[in-house]
This record gives structure tokens, C-alpha cells and sequence, in this order.
């Protein structure tokens, strides 16, 4: 045969779903990275940010489950290595969990959160390395001769790297919280079709 080459299980759902989280969540963070105004990202860079750090992370999640999962066969004892490697297959390629999958899912979601956090961070440093872009500096503030010396100096817009970790956070926590919504409403639909059939 000519396609004997293709694996026989193709998780077509799987690949599906992950393109539409992905988009949505692309989405999402090029909208919150353009409304933070302390960046000054026009629409097209937010977009460009959101993508390459949305694919960075996805690709680095596959590639360590996959790792995760060629190395449980070592470190993990064998009754214990097959029941993960079974629990999390299953809920990735053919949408089956457990109860005991779900709470497993709910610690690593906490994980992905924190990791995923840091690796956009990291991405938003290489993109703007990449793009040579350096923050604006910040603006000095004349000062006048009938203001006292000693005055606090008035607040300007630090463009450095908290406003951008600030942003890269909000970004990730509500793409975080509309995939879970999304993720929740698909259960209570899979839940009342499940009920009626």
C-alpha cells in the first residue's frame, strides 16, 4: 500500500481541537498585547508576538509529553507506567478520561500554566531580539524653575521589562481562561449528548 508509511490511528479530533485552542488563543493574546498601551504594539506585531509564542509553546508541550512519556518507560515502576501512559493517550487521542485523569489533569494544567508563562516570556525576549527592537527609553521630565528641588519626580510610563512580563501574564491567563471555559462547555456537551442517546 501506498500509505503504509502513515501510523494506523490518526487523532484527527486531537489535531483539530489543538488548531482551534491554538487560534483561539492566538487571538486572544494579540488583542490583550494591543491593548496594553505601556508596549505600543501596533495590531500586526501583536499578532505576530501572539502567533510565535502561541507555536513556540505548543510545539516545546508536544515535544516534552512525548518525552515525558518515552521516559516514564525508565523511571516510572511498570504497573504505574502503563496506567499514566493508557490514562493520558487515551484522553489525548480518543477523548476517554476518568476521574483519576481529570484530577491528574488538573495538577499538570497548574504546571502547563506556570512552564507555558515562562516560555512566552522567554519568546517575547527572543522576538523582540529577533526584530531588534530595544523598549523605548523613558522620557525625562524638565525640570522647571518655580518647582522645588525636592518634589517626588512625577510618574512616567516605565516602558522596560515589568510592563511586557505584566502583559505576556495577562496575555497567557485569559487565553488560559477561555480555553478552559471552552474546554468546560465541550464536556457539558459531550455530558447532555451522552445523557440522550
Amino acid at each position: 500500500m501506498p500509505l503504509d508509511f502513515l501510523p494506523n490511528v490518526i487523532p484527527l479530533r486531537a489535531i483539530f481541537f489543538q488548531i482551534v485552542l491554538l487560534l483561539m488563543a492566538i487571538a486572544i493574546e494579540a488583542t490583550v498585547l494591543h491593548n496594553q498601551k505601556q508596549l505600543d504594539i501596533d495590531p500586526r506585531r501583536s499578532v505576530q508576538y501572539a502567533s510565535g509564542i502561541n507555536l513556540l509553546t505548543t510545539v516545546l508541550g508536544w515535544l516534552v509529553t512525548f518525552f515525558i512519556l518515552g521516559a516514564a518507560a525508565v523511571i516510572i515502576p511498570e504497573p504505574l507506567r502503563t496506567q499514566i501512559q493508557v490514562a493520558l493517550l487515551s484522553f489525548i487521542f480518543f477523548d476517554q478520561w476518568t476521574l483519576d485523569t481529570l484530577q491528574f489533569l488538573v495538577i499538570v494544567a497548574t504546571f502547563t500554566f506556570l512552564i507555558s508563562l515562562v516560555v512566552k516570556w522567554l519568546g517575547v525576549i527572543g522576538e523582540d531580539w529577533l526584530m531588534k527592537k530595544a523598549p523605548p527609553p523613558t522620557p525625562e521630565q524638565p525640570v522647571e524653575d518655580h518647582e522645588p528641588v525636592f518634589r517626588k519626580p512625577r510618574r512616567t510610563v516605565i516602558r522596560g521589562i515589568r510592563p511586557r512580563f505584566n502583559a505576556v501574564f495577562l496575555a497567557n491567563a485569559w487565553s488560559y481562561s477561555a480555553i478552559l471555559v471552552a474546554l468546560l462547555l465541550r464536556f457539558v456537551f459531550q455530558a447532555t449528548l451522552n445523557q440522550t442517546s
